[in-house]
């Protein structure tokens, strides 16, 4: 085992109309309440995508990040949504804590586990978790985020646990089929809707014109896990070494300014 400790790479980010990415850690509220009435009644609009009892389940999983999802998680709900007919009720599955209404993004149930965030390492907890759900619920279709985070990482050993017919680097899909890269991306390949889909970053748009119920249920009980590895925790990132545009907090300053060592420390 290696005493190398682990540096957490993950920051949710939006897409800006530039194209650049801008890291969201918290929802800016407009100082015209005006504005955020009308965003408000916006989101009230959005219709429910169903209203008949769910007699089968699409589920989504995917892990958070102080508390919010990034568009890759998003996207994975989204996916779950949007190939749902009528009768089949959406789960979304959130490994972390969660500070936003996943219901807006398609789940009619939610289910939030904040213990299993991606600051620990904790795969069999997480697997046993995940499993007693996938044992529930019974989905025909399971939806996640493939990364190099937690979440690729946990679709895998499940795919390996369950021996289902899975697809990963899903980069297009419909009701009926996947599509993946093939030979180095050269070729594309089809396949039919396996179970297990885990999805590229930007296969899915996920803004929808629906909503789901979003009811949230309880996280299920597990026994006791002992886990096999042991979490030697993370390491933190050098401000020198992150990206401005990944950066957390972004201190500035002009001509004029006298208090340059004050800056500094911050």
């Amino acid at each position: 085992m290696s005493d190398v400790k682990r540096i957490d790479p993950r920051r949710p980010y939006r897409m800006s109309p530039t194209g650049l990415r801008r890291i969201v850690l918290g929802e800016i509220a407009s100082a015209d309440p005006h504005i955020n009435a009308a965003a408000h009644h916006t989101q009230q609009a959005k219709p429910l995508r169903t209203r008949e009892p769910a007699t089968r389940w699409h589920m989504a999983i995917a892990h958070s990040y102080r508390g919010r999802l990034d568009d890759h998680a998003r996207e994975a709900i989204a996916a779950a949504a949007i190939l749902a007919t009528p009768e089949t009720g959406v789960v979304a599955v959130i490994l972390g804590e969660l500070h936003e209404n996943a219901g807006e993004l398609g789940a009619d149930k939610i289910v939030v586990v904040p213990g299993l965030d991606t600051s620990r390492f904790q795969p069999q907890l997480e697997e046993t978790v995940v499993q007693a759900l996938l044992d529930e619920f019974k989905p025909a279709h399971v939806f996640m985020p493939d990364n190099m985070l937690g979440d690729g990482d946990l679709g895998r050993r499940l795919i390996s646990k369950d021996e289902a017919f899975a697809a990963t680097h899903v980069i297009e899909l419909d009701a009926r089929h996947v599509t993946v890269g093939w030979s180095g991306g050269a070729v594309l390949a089809d396949a039919p809707l396996p179970r297990f889909v885990l999805l590229v970053p930007g296969t899915v748009d996920a803004k929808l014109p629906f909503t789901g119920g979003g009811d949230i249920l309880p996280a299920p009980q597990v026994a006791s896990i002992t886990e096999a590895c042991r979490d030697l925790g993370l390491e933190a990132t050098k401000a020198t070494d992150i990206a401005l545009e990944e950066a957390d907090f972004i201190v500035s300053a002009g001509n004029g300014v006298q208090n340059v060592e004050t800056l500094e420390t911050r």
